[in-house]
């Protein structure tokens, strides 16, 4: 089976020094080499650290805000250099469920493997690494693979991150998905008090295990409904 090599130089990135030493020493335990990275100023800053550093992977800490002056996510450092830089790369939180529908799922097209910090060792990194791996070399996964699906928003809830739910008939007619309310806003153009009742089509991964790997992508408007309805 396709692994990441062993030995290979895998960045640990953290805002905070302690936990830095922790997931370089579990990478040191998995059999690859560590290079502790902090965060820079900016997201391309940090992205063009890690392209010219030549690491073969890395392992991110998602709230690189908490300590360190930065206006960007871990899950979009993941994201990126995945998707634009090839670099075989895997988040890890102490807060996935908390963030998971809001800091998170925006990026997740692009994000293979989710870890828990309370769950990191050898063998989690290991495994996780060696998955995304084969997903840069190879493509996704059925459970990754994304089609068009119909999206209805169902609600809005403002506060310090705002959140829509929304309905994939696709993957449950029944339960509601909770997902960035920007995510929508900025791909619709719809104000977020407008949007409840509307339909738009997205590109998601409906054959995912479970709701929390779930993604959208290429978001469209489509149909609303009638405002009759909406009061009965």
């Amino acid at each position: 089976m396709l692994t990441l090599p062993r030995g290979s130089r895998v960045g640990a990135l953290d805002d905070d020094p302690e936990e830095t030493a922790v997931t370089a020493e579990e990478l040191e335990w998995a059999g690859f080499t560590p290079i502790p990275l902090q965060p820079e100023p900016s997201i391309d800053l940090m992205l063009d650290q890690l392209h010219t550093m030549r690491l073969d992977a890395l392992v991110c800490d998602h709230n690189l805000r908490l300590a360190a002056d930065v206006d960007y996510w871990g899950a979009e450092v993941v994201c990126r250099a995945n998707t634009q830089i090839g670099l075989v790369a895997v988040l890890n939180s102490a807060h996935v469920s908390a963030e998971q529908n809001k800091s998170i799922r925006r990026w997740r097209y692009g994000i293979p493997r989710v870890l828990k910090k309370s769950e990191l060792s050898p063998e989690a990194l290991s495994e996780a690494l060696d998955e995304t791996y084969r997903e840069i070399r190879l493509g996704p996964p059925r459970s990754r693979l994304a089609f068009p699906a119909a999206v209805e928003v169902v609600a809005v809830h403002a506060g310090d991150f705002p959140t829509a739910e929304v309905i994939i008939g696709a993957w449950d007619a029944s339960d509601a998905v909770e997902v960035p309310l920007a995510e929508i806003v900025d791909a619709t153009g719809i104000r977020a008090e407008d949007l409840v009742g509307h339909w738009f089509t997205a590109n998601v991964n409906c054959h995912a295990e479970h709701a929390s790997q779930l993604f959208m992508t290429d978001i469209r408007p489509g149909a609303t409904t009638a405002d009759d309805w909406k009061r009965l």
